[in-house]
């Protein structure tokens, strides 16, 4: 009615188009541009950091192709300090080219020294206002952050930000080393595929080939800065927080390959809270003046005389409050990160040497989070090959290369470490020895079941999850069993009840499985004619139902309901796809001749074939 009543208006010109209904609540980017008086990139900007993005409007609205925003997001711009930040950085600019143009080079050195620089921290307090905010929204931020760890410096990526993206992601591996959180991995095209579990969410991120990526020509890179910057310093907090939590030194001292992280004392410890004062601030502030230095002492003076001499009492409750914040960011099923999973421990007591042609930065961070040592021959040191207490080589060249062998010593190739970590087990060396064709590298992100086709190598890696858990059962130490005995000696009563009722359950089976044989016996032929019946039957009467309900439908639901047989048709196509697939490479490895499937008749639609009126011209 409303609609109708507002078109009625508009028809009259009692007023004008888009004044009243929906369309008041979305304003296009020209209109915005001009309501904020910013020019285009920094109004991207703006949007960047304020995490704003266009909206898709009503067909009532839509006239030329536009892109809308909702009008209340760019009003929440306008009192947004970046933008002011941003007018002074302009009216800065002018007075400097002004200061070069005039050759005043005192005040040129001066201005370059003392130029104002943003904050952004009051934009990650707002953006995430739980610590568990920031670790849902982290995928993106780490892989943005590995990307241009490894990127080539230019003149838009200079090296400062190379630079800040290789300490931090550094400084987030040592993390997941220590805490032993890592939990899958994928080698892929694009990279390697990362998942840790952090407080209780699966954080997943893509590290790139480790080659030197060089800059693409059509992606604006510019744009991707305005992104780094936000990220880089939501990672600064994410680091100092969890580095807190753990009661580690934050920022670590990192030295070489090592990802060791020293522990903290108790007064570096004891302030644990996500905000933006538990950190120095990370960009210097503007010039401060009279007036706000001034309001700030005075604040500390009122602030210093309600303390008084109670200064112990108010440390204690400080620590008590920064405890409960910290509790309450953290889900209640999750309580810091658990080292109980038994990838933790997989690689325990093994010392590996990584040949020089493998990857050495995923493979270390790999064999580190599970526990594991590993060596590698560094630029200028000699070789630490020959070290007697090695007890895996990893090895990505043929076995004819290999010149020099240990019989004390396993030698594998690279996808062992991944596999082995997938797999939660240590798998047979004997499948990636250098000269063996590695079997498949199954993706642990695809769920087999939701696809519906589980490949032969997912149910051979069971079986061997399953017979390590079945060795781990057995070598029980002998204080547990003894432990059990006397837990049992108390139940035992219950478990004499519970043995009674399980008998008698089977006696009843047994009792009713013979009478069930015995009338079989009687009328056997009969009786499976007539099961037969049923069962056509029944199909008959599903098929006629399903028909029927199908016809009784409306147009709509009719045409969701094929959408859903199509989709179901397309899943069970894949499915025997990779079925055959399969099937032809079985036959090609035992030397058979591969059998082809007669298809299926493609549909085509009634009418003239392609081509045919060119023929007839």
């Amino acid at each position: 009615f409303r609609l109708a009543w507002t078109s009625t208006m508009v028809k009259h010109g009692l007023y004008k188009k888009g004044e009243k209904g929906k369309a008041t609540a979305y304003i296009n980017r020209t209109n915005a541009l001009k309501k904020l008086q910013v020019s285009l990139p920094q109004f991207r900007k703006l949007c960047i950091m304020k995490g704003i993005h266009p909206q898709e409007v009503p067909k009532q609205i839509k006239g030329r192709p536009k892109t809308y925003y909702f009008v209340k997001d760019i009003n929440f711009l306008l009192h947004e300090p970046l933008l002011q930040h941003m007018r002074n950085d302009v009216a800065y600019e002018k007075k400097l080219t002004k200061a070069k143009g005039r050759g005043e080079k005192d005040k040129v050195k001066r201005m370059t020294q003392d130029r104002p620089k943003e904050s952004l921290d009051h934009l990650v307090k707002e953006r995430y206002p739980s610590f568990s905010d920031a670790l849902r929204d982290l995928d993106d931020c780490l892989t943005m952050i590995h990307l241009f760890a490894t990127m080539h410096t230019t003149k838009v990526v200079q090296k400062s930000y190379v630079t800040d993206c290789f300490k931090l992601a550094r400084q987030w591996q040592c993390y997941i080393v220590n805490t032993h959180s890592l939990r899958k991995a994928f080698v892929s095209v694009k990279g390697v595929y990362y998942q840790a579990e952090v407080h209780g969410h699966a954080i997943t991120w893509l590290v790139p080939i480790q080659l030197f990526n060089q800059e693409a020509r059509r992606v604006d890179m510019q744009l991707m800065l305005h992104f780094l910057t936000f990220q880089t310093v939501l990672m600064k907090f994410v680091n100092f927080r969890l580095y807190n939590l753990q009661g580690y030194v934050y920022p670590p001292k990192i030295l070489g390959n090592s990802f060791q992280v020293t522990k903290a004392g108790a007064s570096s410890s004891s302030t644990s809270s996500f905000s933006t004062a538990a950190i120095p601030s990370i960009a210097t502030s503007q010039p401060v003046d009279d007036q706000t230095q001034k309001k700030r002492l005075s604040g500390l003076q009122k602030v210093l005389a309600n303390l008084g001499g109670e200064e112990g009492d108010a440390s204690d409750t400080e620590k008590d409050v920064a405890k409960k914040d910290d509790e309450e960011d953290i889900p209640d099923d999750f309580k810091g990160d658990s080292i109980s999973d038994k990838r933790a421990t997989l690689f325990k007591g093994l010392v590996f040497y990584l040949n020089r042609e493998t990857p050495l930065n995923s493979l270390e961070f790999m064999v580190a989070a599970m526990g594991g040592v590993s060596h590698s021959q560094l630029m200028g040191k000699p070789s630490m090959e020959d070290l007697p207490h090695i007890t895996h080589q990893i090895v990505d060249r043929d076995e004819k290369f290999i010149t020099k062998k240990h019989a004390n010593r396993e030698y594998i190739q690279p996808q062992w470490i991944y596999d082995c970590l997938n797999a939660g087990a240590l798998l047979p060396v004997h499948e990636y020895s250098p000269s063996a064709t590695l079997p498949p590298h199954l993706s642990p992100f695809v769920n087999d079941e939701e696809v519906g086709y589980v490949p032969e190598r997912r149910l051979e890696l069971n079986e061997i999850v399953k017979r390590a858990a079945e060795r781990s059962e057995e070598e029980i130490p002998a204080e547990d069993e003894d432990d059990e005995v006397e837990d049992e000696d108390e139940d035992e009563g219950d478990i004499e009840e519970r043995y009674e009722r399980e008998m008698a359950k089977e006696l009843e089976a047994e009792r009713g499985e013979e009478d069930d044989d015995g009338e079989e016996e009687e009328e056997k032929a009969p009786r499976l004619s007539n099961k037969q019946r049923k069962r056509q039957m029944e199909e008959t009467e599903e098929a006629e139902a399903k028909q029927m309900g199908s016809i009784m439908l409306s147009k709509r639901k009719r045409n969701q309901y094929e959408r859903v047989k199509h989709s179901a048709t397309r899943k069970t196509t894949a499915v025997q796809k990779l079925e055959d697939k399969a099937e032809r490479i079985k036959a090609i490895k035992a030397g058979k001749p591969i059998k082809e499937k007669p298809q299926k008749p493609v549909y085509k639609p009634l009418g003239p074939e392609k081509g045919f009126f060119d023929k007839a011209k």
